[in-house]
């Protein structure tokens, strides 16, 4: 699996070197923050190496090398590395620089004697050839106020003591080649979803008035590590309706409770939120679904939740390649309207990619294509109270697979679940 996605990547390449360096939490963002190992994922997908394996660790492709196009430096054992990642050429890490220094030297040259006793740094050279293109994994997420990461110093130098250097962001082929999911990313999105859908309906089935978001945040957690996997984000249980505090209210929370959760006591007449995503070997989904606390909608609730639950189906069902985000955020307001509700919809964006990322690189710009990964995502305020829908959706060569649509979603459906006994009764 990784080896063809080092191939992938080396295929997409135009000449040079790749260089990807196992990066840690590098800055405090100011735009993507859920996950803390954000920098580690594309070595992670290229290598499958992950935590003490991967760090200290560097990734060299270089498509147009005669022996060596995939090297890995390590500060593991070498050989072990190579049985882990399949790579034949594995070394300490210690001789990167090393390396790199024979390397960035005109292949003219370097002298036969040196071709042969440097063999590895010479076939470098040779694929770096006039233009010497290096590809290196720079932040995606920038923070000027932040220290800059270390890896930028490797950067700098090679442009400093070779100036004819072409460095560039390896993330413009990452982030198609992420975008574009294989069959074990799908696998495992598929996993996440299942897991999140889980998570949801454990949840649903134990809610009852006078519990608290953060009890009810915690069934869905605890689902989550059940399943071997954990939250890709902050849980989010929302409540709104009559008798909900402001969220600006709580200041005197207890010691360690998490703001998200809050913890606000639901009572019967309100409506419950969710936005909530397991990760799953480093695969990730997004969810929301929107419950009545009593387990019985009201009136005007079900006849609200009856009108957007359709338009959601219809915005799901018209995912296939060829589609666009702007086209689908144009087909939800034109539907909203059609049904009276524009006004009271709300939605920063329809859509956003999931895959390693809560919110995963991609590009939103161009036609849906088979692979994509997404979610249909908006909500509709109705005086105090609300609905929201996240819905995770694959494209397919001939539509689209809908990864979280085995979850309840119309109103029979929800006071169904919500009339099954829960977790939290069980033994009571």
């Amino acid at each position: 699996l990784n080896s063809q996605r080092r191939a992938n990547f080396r295929d997409a390449m135009d000449g040079g070197i790749a260089l990807v360096v196992a990066a840690i939490e590098d800055q405090n963002r100011i735009y993507e923050f859920f996950v803390d190992h954000s920098d580690l994922h594309d070595f992670i997908y290229l290598t499958g190496l992950e935590a003490g394996d991967a760090y200290g660790s560097a990734l060299v492709l270089a498509p147009d090398a005669e022996t060596y196009r995939e090297i890995l430096y390590t500060s593991q054992d070498p050989e072990g590395m190579a049985d882990l990642t399949g790579i034949e050429h594995v070394y300490p890490y210690e001789l990167l620089t090393e390396h790199l220094s024979d390397a960035i030297t005109d292949f003219s040259l370097l002298r036969t004697h040196q071709r042969g006793s440097k063999d590895l740094a010479s076939d470098l050279s040779r694929s770096l050839g006039e233009d010497k293109n290096i590809y290196f994994n720079y932040q995606r997420f920038l923070n000027l106020d932040e220290t800059p990461p270390e890896r930028l110093d490797l950067a700098n130098r090679l442009q400093y003591f070779s100036p004819e250097v072409q460095m560039k962001d390896a993330s413009d082929i990452l982030n198609r080649l992420r975008m574009i999911h294989d069959e074990a990313s799908i696998a495992m999105l598929r996993k996440a979803s299942d897991i999140t859908v889980q998570a949801f309906m454990e949840s649903a089935k134990s809610v009852r008035e006078e519990m608290t978001t953060q009890q009810i945040g915690a069934i869905v957690n605890f689902t989550f590590e059940y399943e071997h996997a954990a939250p890709s984000f902050p849980t989010g249980v929302t409540p709104s309706g009559p008798g909900v505090a402001p969220r600006s209210e709580g200041r005197d929370w207890p010691i360690g409770v998490r703001p998200q959760l809050g913890p606000w006591p639901v009572s019967d007449g309100q409506m419950l939120s969710y936005d909530i995503g397991a990760e799953y070997a480093h695969f990730t989904a997004d969810f929301g679904r929107t419950i009545p606390v009593s387990g019985e909608y009201t009136p005007e609730q079900r006849r609200i939740a009856e009108v957007v639950t359709r338009v959601q189906k219809q915005l799901i069902a018209a995912v296939k390649p060829g589609g666009t985000f702007a086209g689908s955020q144009a087909l939800k307001d034109r539907l909203m309207s059609e049904v009276g509700l524009l006004d009271v919809t709300n939605t920063y964006g329809i859509s956003h990619f999931v895959g390693m990322e809560i919110h995963d690189v991609g590009f939103y710009d161009i036609p849906w294509e088979p692979g994509m990964c997404f979610v249909i995502e908006w909500s509709v305020s109705h005086e105090d109270w609300s609905i929201r829908f996240e819905d995770v959706i694959l494209v397919t060569e001939d539509g689209h697979e809908w990864l979280t649509g085995h979850s309840p979603i119309e109103p029979d459906e929800i006071e169904a679940l919500m009339a099954q006994e829960g977790v939290w009764e069980r033994g009571r």
